[in-house]
């Protein structure tokens, strides 16, 4: 039985006063400008891009250890305003786009072979569609603009297993240049677009039934907007455009609970054809696009869910729109490619940068116990929920966060939820066991691992992020709140 002393060590209190920014640096340039391409999350940690304007069929792969790129497979088909999307087996399934009319064609690619293979193709051609990954491994593609030029309602569900495309229920309004987003119920939120004129109306997708029903309408019609699922499960959209000179800076809240969307803080920028990041810590990071004077932005912003606020964060390097944005297994996040100044003529990026947060580097004192010690990889986010008002949060595999203390026994309490990845828990060096972090949605304060049984005297408990995770899972995230450890009276 333990002992009935606790003390608490709440890891938001080390060292993080406040958010900590970030910064953007150059890495390898890419083979070929291009712009209007995909960028896609491989399971080992490269970034596969494809196509893009104009008129490519190339295919390069982005190497986050060396920062380099090298040359893979081309399509079979020139192809832009596509979609790429990750699948559950780890291939890449790429769907319709242009190539000067919109296609219908889809092909995989395979990273063990580096080559593409064309599959069944959609029963209509679409360009400025969404792809989305359902729980269950299919992907449905909704919505879109057609071979004759028509906006589409029209949507499709892919499967892998027969590589054929089957049609699902439509959409209750035509749409192309809409976003699509997985809520963490697993049903599809798909806001805003234009049928002719802009639109505010959203809905959300069943793949149970395979139907649609209207939802909550956001408070401005817009397009060419970007949409980021939070951590706590509500949805941020923000940017776009509502007419032909009126670009936007607000920003909304999507909350799946109620149905309904909240203004939130607007951007400092009016921006569209710009990215929208999720960060490790929690926040979203806005880069580059083209702002109301038709300027390219290289500045960057950062919208704290807590605070509902934005604030400026470090400028790219080179202003670009157009070009995609990739959070790495690490945390950083890669921007490629896009459409840069012109001056007086536009041209293709071929350029690549890193977005760096600022790390964590608090730590506990060391000169008497308990005290905590994190390695590499670890950074601090904001946490209302959170014990101590944050966490240390992590997604590198390898990272390490140690406690030692003076006891008989610890626990680790963490914030588990969809995104979250494993920890490998040693004990005095030793394995002890595996914790998942893995639950269908964002709970707080959960205790995740519980060592007892000790000696009395000094342990070290280690945790490690693994380099694997629970296969519903869409995320490696580690936050850990606060370590709890028992000591004799």
């Amino acid at each position: 039985m333990l002992p009935a002393l606790l003390l608490l060590l709440p890891l938001g209190a080390l060292g993080a006063a406040a958010p900590p920014g970030g910064h953007w640096d150059l890495t390898g340039s890419m083979h070929q400008g291009r712009d209007d391409h995909t960028a896609t999350l491989l399971a080992d940690g490269r970034v596969l891009v494809a196509g893009g304007c104009c008129f490519l069929a190339t295919a390069e792969l982005y190497d986050p250890a060396s920062g380099t790129w090298t040359e893979t497979g081309s399509l079979h088909s020139v192809r832009y305003y596509h979609t790429a999307t990750l699948l559950a087996d780890g291939r890449v399934l790429v769907a319709g786009g242009s190539n000067g009319g919109f296609l219908a064609t889809a092909e995989l690619y395979d990273p063990a072979t580096g080559t593409w293979s064309e599959t069944g193709a959609m029963h209509d051609a679409r360009g400025h569609h969404t792809a989305t990954l359902l729980p269950d491994g299919r992907v449905l593609v909704a919505g879109g603009e057609g071979s004759t030029f028509t906006v589409l309602a029209s949507a499709e569900l892919y499967d892998p297993q027969t590589g054929t495309w089957a049609e699902t229920g439509s959409l209750h309004g035509i749409r192309d240049y809409h976003t699509a987003t997985l809520l963490a119920d697993g049903r599809v939120l798909v806001a805003g677009g234009e049928d002719a004129n802009p639109v505010a109306t959203a809905e959300l997708y069943n793949p149970a039934s395979g139907t649609w029903s209207p939802t909550g309408s956001l408070h401005q019609r817009r397009y060419l907007h970007t949409a980021t699922l939070l951590l706590d499960g509500r949805v941020l959209v923000a940017g776009g455009c509502c007419d032909e000179v009126n670009y936007l800076a607000s920003a909304e809240l999507y909350d799946p609970a109620t149905g309904t969307w909240s203004e939130t803080g607007a951007m400092h920028d009016a921006r569209l054809y710009h990215t929208a990041t999720l960060l490790a810590d929690g926040r979203a990071l806005a880069a580059g696009g083209e702002d109301n004077h038709f300027n390219d932005l290289a500045r960057g912003e950062l919208y704290d869910p807590q605070m509902g606020t934005w604030s400026p964060t470090g400028s790219l390097h080179q202003a670009r729109y157009l070009h995609t944005a990739t959070l790495l297994l690490d945390g950083r996040v890669l921007a490629a490619g896009g459409f840069g100044p012109c001056n007086p003529y536009c041209t293709d990026l071929a350029s690549a940068e890193l977005f760096i947060e600022t790390p964590c580097t608090g730590r506990a004192e060391e000169t008497e116990q308990p005290y905590v010690a994190f390695g590499r990889g670890w950074r601090h986010a904001t946490d209302a929920q959170a014990s101590g008002g944050g966490v240390a949060l992590a997604s590198t595999p390898g990272a390490q966060a140690s406690f030692t203390f003076p006891g008989r026994g610890t626990r680790l309490i963490a914030t588990v939820g969809p995104k979250m990845g494993k920890l490998d828990v040693a004990v005095d060096g030793r394995y002890y066991t595996t914790v998942d972090l893995y639950a269908p949605v964002v709970r707080h304060q959960v205790v995740v691992a519980f060592v007892h049984g000790l000696a009395q005297g000094s342990h070290t408990v280690t945790y490690t992020v693994r380099s694997d995770k629970n296969t519903l899972s869409s995320g490696y995230w580690c936050p850990l709140d606060r370590f709890d450890h028992h000591v004799q009276e």
